[in-house]
């Protein structure tokens, strides 16, 4: 993507990884402060899931409900990660 160069400082700055790291950390943000985008983001995956097991082409039915089995029984360590501070 090439380099910038900042303004009253005599150096550059490799513009892919600037933004890649700016983008995980906004994400990482946004998820995990923002709980309403996080319910949607998980229902939304939920019925996407769902929906493949109906086909069958993927995944089916009976391994659906035992992955979701599981998911649901670590929501609880999944939000209290996602608050949790760390230095």
């Amino acid at each position: 993507m090439g380099t910038i160069g900042l303004p009253n400082v005599d150096r550059k700055i490799d513009v892919g990884p600037f933004l890649k790291t700016l983008s995980r950390y906004s994400s990482i943000k946004v998820m995990s402060y923002n709980m309403v985008s996080a319910t949607n983001n998980v229902l939304t995956g939920d019925v996407h899931n769902l929906e493949e097991a109906f086909t069958g082409k993927y995944i089916d039915l009976k391994s659906y409900f035992k992955a979701h089995a599981i998911f649901m029984k670590e929501v609880d360590t999944m939000v209290a990660d996602a608050y949790r501070v760390t230095p």
